[in-house]
């Protein structure tokens, strides 16, 4: 049987650094990002603001996320509720300057992980900081587990880190991001960016960049 392992050392196996990604909401879909080699703002030591062509990527995310999900929601084990929110926010994009919390962009969770996920035809391992010295911890993951009638599927599993050190050997496909326990995701870089297949590498670094800034409030 193998030997315990926390995620501490899991990280050391697989020798990740963390990166910071800009808390404004969109977190999730930058993290996700940095991991594939495309972000521009993503930092080891200090939290930058998003580049215009980030916040181009970040608005072309959410377009995907919401056609992987439009093509899978019926396989999704969601209500009519949750979806409908989805469907309501998946597309609210941060707005610059941030000056306060309605600023901000619709937050992810793990539906909107999953369907990046599924777009990018990825796994994806969502590290919960809280437990990382704790090496019975279970961890988040996302797995690509394409079938006939879905070719972009994705299932959520929970694995150990002695788990996911196995899985990732077999899995080259495999990105890390880590969520703080509340409500921030953070890159977790391997040695080499990920690949994703180039038409949706081209499209997202085509974007046109968001310089946007809304006005500033009356006087």
């Amino acid at each position: 049987a193998a030997q315990p392992m926390t995620s501490h050392e899991a990280h050391k196996k697989l020798s990740l650094t963390r990166h910071r990604v800009r808390g404004d909401g969109s977190c999730w879909a930058y993290a996700i990002l940095a991991c594939l080699g495309l972000l521009e703002h993503d930092h080891h030591k200090h939290d930058l603001d998003p580049t215009p062509r980030d916040r181009g990527m970040d608005a072309l995310c959410r377009l995907m996320a919401s056609v992987w999900f439009d093509m899978n929601k019926e396989a999704l084990n969601m209500s009519d509720g949750e979806m409908a929110e989805f469907v309501a926010t998946i597309d609210a994009v941060p707005e610059y300057p941030l000056e306060s919390q309605e600023d901000m962009g619709s937050f992810g969770n793990m539906t909107t992980i999953m369907c990046l996920a599924g777009y990018f035809e990825l796994n994806i391992i969502c590290w919960n900081k809280k437990t990382l010295r704790n090496s019975s911890a279970m961890q988040q993951c996302v797995e690509f587990a394409p079938t006939e009638d879905r070719p972009q599927a994705c299932k959520e599993r929970n694995m150990t880190s002695a788990e996911i050190v196995r899985f990732c050997a077999a899995n080259p496909q495999t990105i890390h991001i880590e969520w703080d326990g509340v409500n921030h995701y953070a890159a977790l870089l391997g040695t080499s960016p990920v690949p994703i297949a180039s038409n949706i590498t081209t499209a997202l670094c085509s974007v046109n960049p968001v310089t946007r800034q809304k006005p500033p409030a009356p006087a």
